[in-house]
């Protein structure tokens, strides 16, 4: 019962949006898939950098779940992100 005296009961909707469904997007963050459809998107920079200057390593695409970003060797170098047009830009 809540505080104005109505009775209130709680239901689970699925990820396609039916009442008491058990569809779950997958990992993929497609509903009811299996996580066969997930793409890897990867960049890496090994070249010198332009002084005081950006250089784009990767675009992740709009909707990106499970984003890793890591520095695999000691650098002087910077990550940096900017968004444009809804798309994510990673810089060194």
């Amino acid at each position: 019962m809540s505080e104005f005296g109505v009775k209130t009961v709680e239901e689970h909707v699925g990820c396609d949006n039916i009442l008491d469904s058990v569809a779950r997007e997958d990992r993929c963050r497609v509903c009811g898939g299996d996580g066969s459809t997930c793409e890897a998107t990867e960049g890496l920079f090994n070249d010198s950098l332009p002084r005081g200057g950006y250089v784009e390593v990767v675009q992740i695409p709009k909707g990106s779940v499970h984003i890793e970003i890591r520095e695999v060797a000691v650098s002087k170098n910077y990550i940096g992100k900017t968004f444009f047009q809804f798309k994510l830009f990673i810089y060194f």
